[in-house]
């Protein structure tokens, strides 16, 4: 414990040893007493301590906590509209060449391309959501 706080009970102890009279007891008893007197003192300021930073740690962890997971769904949104917008993108070529297939039939190879760049982006997608949970 803290300097100040050894004094404050050392202090505390010497009053009560002044109320006996009798110098034979004081001497025969001062040195277990003291020390009883000190460990109890000092529990009581710890059972009085601790349940005040055991609340302060668990609000500052829950905090803590919040934020993380705040940034986390952040950069998530971020990466799914960037991902929503290549897809989209993609998508949109595909339908043109749907459109134009149902004219011709050369542009195949442009729509098998799109749709596998869909397929492999979603699959990443997950895998990565997948790793991402096995790691949690």
């Amino acid at each position: 414990m803290g300097k100040h706080l050894d004094k404050f009970i050392n202090d505390q102890i010497k009053d009560k040893f002044e109320e006996v009279s009798d110098e034979e007891t004081k001497k025969e008893v001062k040195e277990y007493t003291f020390q009883k007197m000190k460990n109890e003192i000092i529990e009581d300021v710890r059972e009085e301590i601790t349940p005040k930073l055991t609340k302060d740690l668990q609000e500052k962890i829950r905090l803590d906590f919040k934020t993380k997971q705040s940034k986390k769904m952040i950069k998530e949104i971020r990466s799914l509209l960037l991902i929503g917008v290549v897809i989209s993108f993609l998508v949109g070529i595909c339908v043109n060449q749907i459109t134009k297939i149902l004219n011709n039939s050369n542009p195949i190879i442009i729509f098998l391309g799109c749709f596998l760049l869909i397929v492999i982006i979603f699959f990443c997608r997950v895998n990565k959501l997948v790793s991402e949970m096995i790691e949690e």
